[in-house]
C-alpha cells in the first residue's frame, strides 16, 4: 500500500485517525495518507485535503443548513478519487457521510474499510445491507459488534477500543487530585452533565439536586463538574446561579479524565464519558433524559436492554441506570450514596469492570493497522 485516503467526521475520529496512521507507518514508514483530517491526524503526517469541521455537525436542526456543502464535499471526493484512486479507502465512523462514498468506491474496486461499526445492533437495523455493499472489512471498537455484523454476513474484525490501551494507566487518583489541586482525603463526587447543549439544559438541574439530596446525607461531600469547553461551563454556571446551595460546585473544563480519575463516585449523561468512567474504574450512577416524542421513538425502535457502555458489554447490569421519569434526585441519590457507604460494592464492581477491560484492551492502534494490510492479500 502506497496511497491511503482518510477520512474522519469528528475529533473523536481523528484520534482514532491519528492512531491508525502512526501504526501503520510504523509498519511501512513510505505509506501516503491524505483526506478530511483533524490536528491529530495531521501531526502524524497526514495531508488535510477538507477541513474536518465541514463533517463536525450534530443533531438534524444543525446538518440541514450546512446540508449542500456537506453533500458536495462527498461528491467532490468521489470525483477525485474515482480519478486518482487510493489503494485503500478508509472511512472513521460517521456513517450517514462515508457509506455512502465507500459503497459508490468499491463498486470501482476500490478497497474499502469503515472503522467503527454503526449502533445497527441497538436501532436501524437494516443499514446491515448498506454496510455490507459499502465496506469490504469493518473494525469494531468492541467485541458484541462483529458478532452482530458477522452473522449478517459482513467481514468484521474486533480491534479493541483504544481508549482500553490509554485511560486505565493514565493517571492515579493522586495525580488527579494534585493536577485540580484538590485535597487528597476528601469525598468527591464528579458530575458529568454532557457535552452537548441540549444535554446540559436536560440534565444539569436534576443533577443539582441530585447533588443537593447527597450533601444532606453526607455534608462531608464535595462536588465536580466536568465541563468540555468554556461555552459549556458557562451554561453550567447560569443553570447553578438560578438556585442557591449550601456548598459550592467546582467547575473544571477540559480536564474530564483527571475529573473523574479525582472522584469517588461519578454521576453521569449516558455516553461515551460512561465507557471512560469505567475505563477510569470509578463507580457510578448513569442517568439520561430527553423530549417525550424521543422517549417514545426510542422505546419503540431501539432493541437493547441497557444504555450505558458497561452494561452493554457486561451483559447485565452492573452500574446503575435512571431512564426519562426515573431520573430523579432520590433515586440517583440513593445508588450514589450506597457507593460511598459501602466500599466492597466498588470493590466487586471493579472486578467486573477487569473482566470488560481484559477484552477490550488489545492494542486498537495495531490491531486495525493489522487488518487493512490483510486487505493487500
Amino acid at each position: 500500500m502506497k496511497k491511503i485516503f482518510i477520512c474522519a467526521g469528528e475529533l473523536s475520529g481523528d484520534k482514532l485517525g491519528a492512531g491508525l496512521i502512526k501504526a501503520m507507518k510504523d509498519i511501512n514508514p513510505n505509506v501516503e495518507f491524505f483526506g478530511v483530517a483533524g490536528p491529530s491526524m495531521i501531526a502524524e503526517g497526514c495531508k488535510s485535503l477538507y477541513p474536518i469541521e465541514t463533517l463536525s455537525v450534530m443533531g438534524i436542526l444543525e446538518v440541514i443548513p450546512k446540508l449542500p456543502k456537506i453533500l458536495k464535499l462527498r461528491q467532490q471526493i468521489i470525483q477525485q478519487l474515482l480519478t486518482d484512486p487510493p489503494d485503500v479507502y478508509i472511512g472513521i465512523d460517521s456513517p450517514d457521510f462515508n457509506l455512502p462514498i465507500e459503497a459508490k468506491l468499491k463498486s470501482h474496486g476500490i478497497k474499502t474499510v469503515h472503522y467503527v461499526s454503526p449502533s445497527v445492533w441497538a436501532w436501524r437495523s437494516g443499514r446491515v445491507k448498506q454496510i455490507k455493499k459499502s465496506a469490504d472489512v469493518v473494525l469494531c471498537l468492541l467485541p458484541f459488534e462483529k458478532d452482530f455484523l458477522t452473522q449478517h454476513g459482513i467481514n468484521a474484525k474486533f480491534v479493541g477500543h483504544r481508549s482500553a490501551d490509554i485511560l486505565p494507566n493514565l493517571y492515579t487518583q493522586q495525580q488527579a487530585r494534585e493536577l485540580l489541586a484538590l485535597n487528597q482525603d476528601a469525598k468527591i463526587m464528579t458530575i458529568l452533565p454532557g457535552s452537548r447543549s441540549g444535554e446540559i439544559k436536560r440534565m444539569t438541574e436534576t443533577f443539582l439536586q441530585t447533588a443537593l439530596w447527597c450533601w444532606q446525607k453526607n455534608n462531608n461531600l464535595q462536588f465536580m463538574i466536568a465541563a468540555a469547553n468554556p461555552t459549556i461551563a458557562n451554561q453550567i454556571q447560569n443553570i447553578i446561579n438560578q438556585s442557591s446551595y449550601p456548598f459550592k460546585f467546582k467547575i473544571i473544563i477540559d480536564k474530564t479524565y483527571a475529573a473523574i480519575k479525582a472522584a469517588n463516585v461519578v454521576l453521569a449523561t449516558s455516553g461515551t464519558v460512561t465507557l471512560e468512567t469505567f475505563l477510569l474504574d470509578k463507580p457510578m450512577v448513569v442517568a439520561y433524559k430527553m423530549s417525550l416524542i424521543n422517549w417514545w421513538l426510542v422505546n419503540l425502535l431501539v432493541k437493547v436492554k441497557y444504555c450505558s457502555l458497561p452494561n452493554l458489554l457486561a451483559n447485565k447490569s452492573i452500574v446503575p441506570e435512571f431512564l426519562q421519569h426515573d431520573a430523579t434526585p432520590e433515586k440517583m441519590g440513593e445508588s450514589l450514596m450506597h457507593w460511598l457507604n459501602h466500599p466492597e460494592a466498588i470493590t466487586q464492581l471493579q472486578a467486573q469492570y477487569q473482566l470488560i477491560l481484559n477484552e477490550i484492551r488489545c492494542d486498537a492502534d495495531q490491531q486495525a493497522a493489522q487488518s487493512i494490510i490483510e486487505l493487500e492479500n
